[in-house]
């Protein structure tokens, strides 16, 4: 109930993101969607070609399954009944095994002014961290809603990743600011 509440949100905004990530992945690479309702609309957006997605996200998992050609890989472990999330010690063990080119990270909450992006629970905090410590290259999905927002836990800083993707209504002066930390905004 809660994740379709989410996925009916700032709608314009999640399909927007969706639309400038897909041109920041190559086919042939392995690539991890997070959950979240941004991430889902990139998983309707990806193209049909031969990625290797890896998720813990059973909706995600679903939707690229419509798609003849990337290969799907659910990561085993607990299921959260609330976001259908897969946590716990099989999903990070199986981490610590993969290669991830491109992790397509998103967040509950973004803190700007210490640079840190948060979630609401802890064992989601470490699958994320986990595949954050794997990824060659980290993409964060970000929609402005999330801006100001703070959960208890943080598993990533700006330092963590190499694109930050958000919409048209992101604050430009918070823009600026993390693009002369040095990551790339888009």
């Amino acid at each position: 109930q809660e994740f379709v509440h989410r996925f009916s949100d700032n709608v314009q905004e999640k399909k927007e993101i969706a639309e400038k990530t897909k041109k920041l992945i190559a086919p042939k690479s392995c690539v991890f969607i997070d959950s979240g309702s941004t991430t889902l609309y990139f998983s309707k957006e990806l193209p049909n070609d031969n990625y290797y997605i890896v998720t813990n996200a059973l909706n995600v998992a679903t939707e690229v399954l419509r798609k003849s050609q990337p290969t799907v890989v659910l990561l085993g472990g607990d299921v959260n009944r609330n976001n259908l999330v897969t946590v716990g010690r099989s999903s990070l063990d199986f981490l610590k095994t993969i290669n991830i080119d491109v992790a397509i990270m998103t967040a509950t909450g973004f803190n700007a002014e210490k640079g840190r992006f948060t979630c609401g629970l802890q064992d989601e905090m470490e699958i994320k961290r986990a595949v954050i410590e794997k990824a060659d290259k980290v993409i964060m999905l970000l929609d402005s809603s999330k801006v100001g927002k703070n959960m208890p836990f943080t598993f990533a800083e700006l330092s963590n990743i190499n694109y930050l993707v958000v919409d048209g209504n992101f604050p430009q002066v918070i823009k600026s600011k993390i693009e002369n930390l040095g990551t790339i905004v888009i």
